[in-house]
């Protein structure tokens, strides 16, 4: 009897073996085709997106910085389809909402990054009549513009130190891009009371190096004894042919940087602290949601923040590294989707993570109420979103710890 039942056992076991050999290949994922429209940073958001991309997936990266060419971009893939998803850095203007709406409307999901359009409201694209009834993109990544502001003005104010004087600002018309205008009033806010500070009007040159060479010929000009700049115009940086930085030797100079190429700015003789734009942490985080979201129907929080790096010549050697290896995909940024929001609906009631910087950077002595000082920032940046935030979720997930 007892040989019987052993003989059954061995009998199910090969069976069940047999299944398993039998058991269907996984199948293979569906082709996706996402278009990235960027306006700055674009090899650095092509970076991130590969990082993450899988094997079906087709990345398409078209770089667009007005208005009209958004909006041809977006309605030729709205009318023509072929688009599994869309990221785009918005020109703010009603036409790309509009836009936006069209490519919504037609199955088609939009996440926006560091800039979002007004009205361009989140949807999940759950069913036709959702996306007709609220037709804007699924959510927004980008960094907290007023923090970036503060943290630029308190390291400007470490580099000049006890000797302070007149403070010039150099901006980018704020009619096209807002988001400048919410870094400028922060910085405005930030230093306007610093005792023996004199802070001038920003000048706003078109975002061109040589319209941005111009601007600050024609402020030394009227105020030869500049002793601090804020340069927050993405076309500030020098290239091959053209160095809109010289003659900011002598002066204090902090730089918003668009792009890891703009750690070459970082010198004696130029730049003296870099606050730098995630896009590569940005092209990583919008194609892990599209992925999300048309792979596996997934949900994400209405806003998802990444704090910027702050670069100064004590450690732009050690940032540049760890960027590098952010750019090969040994570093990555996760993107968490919200765990208990209804489809659809933003998950309530979690506060925003804020960006920090690299190293301390102290608060003005005087006046007393002066904004929050920023807290100093850990040396792996990591992406951050509402939800996950008080999980201790999305941190960087580091693909080779001990290649350094």
């Amino acid at each position: 009897m007892r040989l019987i039942t052993l003989l059954s056992v061995v009998a199910v076991l090969l069976v069940a073996a047999g299944c398993d050999q039998k058991a269907a290949p996984p199948k293979p994922l569906e082709a996706r085709t996402f278009v990235l429209i960027t306006r700055w940073g674009s090899a650095d958001v092509e970076a991130g997106a590969k990082n993450v991309a899988d094997a079906a997936t087709t990345l398409k990266v078209v770089q667009t910085r007005d208005a009209k060419a958004q909006v041809d971009e977006l309605e030729r893939i709205a009318g023509s389809g072929g688009v599994d998803g869309i990221a785009i850095d918005c020109v703010v203007a009603p036409e790309v909402s509009r836009a936006i709406a069209k490519c919504v409307q037609a199955g088609i999901p939009v996440v926006t990054y560091n800039s979002d359009c007004p009205g361009a409201e989140r949807t999940g694209l759950r069913t036709s009549e959702q996306a007709a009834s609220d037709p804007g993109r699924h959510c927004f990544v980008g960094t907290q513009l007023a923090e970036v502001g503060r943290l630029m003005a308190g390291a400007l104010l470490q580099e000049l130190g006890d000797v302070r004087g007149v403070v010039a600002i150099v901006s980018a018309p704020t009619d096209e891009d807002p988001n400048l205008k919410v870094i400028e009033d922060a910085v405005t806010a930030y230093l306007q009371n610093v005792p023996d500070l004199t802070l001038r009007d920003p000048v706003r040159p078109a975002p061109e190096p040589d319209a941005v060479a111009a601007a600050i010929k024609g402020v030394l000009q009227q105020e030869p004894s500049v002793r601090g700049w804020i340069i927050l115009n993405p076309a500030a940086a020098p290239d091959a042919t053209a160095a809109p930085l010289d003659g900011l030797a002598s002066a204090a100079v902090v730089m918003l940087g668009v792009s890891d190429a703009a750690f070459a700015t970082v010198a004696p003789d130029k730049v003296d602290a870099l606050v730098l734009l995630p896009f590569v942490e940005y092209g990583e985080a919008v194609v892990q949601i599209l992925t999300g979201v048309t792979r596996h129907h997934s949900n994400y929080p209405n806003e998802v923040y990444i704090g910027p790096d702050i670069a100064t010549i004590t450690n732009v050697e050690a940032l540049q590294t760890h960027r590098k290896r952010m750019r090969d995909g040994k570093i990555t940024a996760q993107v968490v989707p919200s765990g208990g929001a209804k489809p659809n609906q933003p998950s309530p009631g979690a506060a925003k993570p804020t960006p920090t910087p690299v190293e301390p950077v102290p608060a003005p002595v005087e006046p007393a109420a002066q904004p929050d000082e920023p807290a100093p920032q850990p040396e792996s940046p990591a992406t951050e979103t509402p939800e996950n935030t008080k999980a201790g979720a999305g941190q960087p997930a580091d693909a080779d710890a001990s290649d350094e």
